[in-house]
This record gives structure tokens, sequence and C-alpha cells, in this order.
């Protein structure tokens, strides 16, 4: 683990950058999302404003996050707590995401961010219950 711990920031910098393009690309072009994401692609003029509302306000945030997991790779011990909040995100995320797959509604794009999203959760809750001590040896 002393591997892992010696680019934390490095890796917090990756993570960062990740929820950047997925966000914007999500966000400039909800289509190309949509249809390389799931199988079947929502239909705009059934599920307006609903899919479209909850599309942009989950993007937004991870786009938020992004700049927060930028602010935790320059301080990792100050910002903390993104750790938690990123962490247990990018859990959440890749269940559904792997549950959703499992499903049969999801494409390659969507288990790739699910184990993407997967590790990077697993690494950043790791160092949030991590001791200080030890992520200095």
């Amino acid at each position: 683990m002393n591997f892992i711990n010696k680019f934390q920031r490095q890796i917090l910098i990756v993570a960062a950058i990740a929820n950047f393009i997925g966000a914007i690309g999500a966000i400039v072009s909800p289509s190309f999302f949509f249809t390389r994401f799931f199988k079947i692609a929502p239909d705009p003029a059934t599920t307006f404003p609903y899919v479209a509302m909850y599309h942009y306000l989950f993007w937004g945030f991870v786009l938020i996050m992004g700049i927060a997991n930028w602010m935790a790779a320059i301080d990792p011990i100050k910002n903390k707590v993104v750790l938690m909040i990123s962490g247990f995100g990018k859990i959440l995320a890749a269940a559904f995401w792997i549950m959703l797959f499992a499903q049969g509604q999801g494409r390659g794009m969507m288990i790739s961010a699910a184990v993407t999203d997967g590790i990077f959760g697993m690494l950043m809750l790791y160092w949030f219950f991590k001791k200080e001590a030890d992520l200095n040896s």
C-alpha cells in the first residue's frame, strides 16, 4: 500500500480529470452519452423534463466533485472529508451502474465507468479511513 499512498495526489488528480471529462462530455452532448451508455436511450419527447433535469443535475454534481477532488489532491489532509463524500458517491454510482448493466440495460461505457468509479471510490475510502501516520509510511 506504500505505492498507493506515495501517489495519492496524482491519483486524485486523475480522478478529478476523469470527473471533468465525463461530466463535460455528458453535459455537452446528452444524446451521445445516452446512446453510448444505455442500450435503449430514453425518448426525449416522452421523458421531458424529468430525464433532462436529472441528467444535468447528476453530471453537474459530478463536475463539482471533480473540483472537490482536485482540491483534495492539493491538500489531502485538510480536505479529508472530500475523500469520504467522493468515495461513497463513486461506490454508489458504480453499484447502480453494475446493477443496470447486469439487468441488460448498459453498454460497454457503463461497465467501464462502474469499474473506474469503483476503484477510485475504494481508494478514496481507504485514504479517508486510514490513519495519517500510516499514510506517510
